[in-house]
């Protein structure tokens, strides 16, 4: 996963960077390195178990790049 996939993923649910920071358990500021330098292993990890245990849904997004 890219820089742009973490922003245009947050985009597509609708989330501010706080807001997915929360849900996720990090700190904005992780969130906003993700999306310029890219994730590191342990934010994808996090980002897949949320995911797994539904506390985000892709299933009615639609993910477009910007």
């Amino acid at each position: 996963m890219t820089a742009e996939e973490v922003r245009s993923l947050r985009k597509a649910l609708g989330l501010t960077q706080k807001q997915l920071g929360e849900i996720l358990g990090v700190s904005r500021v992780t969130i906003v390195n993700a999306e310029k330098d890219g994730p590191s292993k342990a934010l994808l990890a996090y980002i897949d178990r949320a995911l797994v245990q539904g506390k985000l849904s892709l299933s009615d997004r639609k993910i477009k790049p910007e």
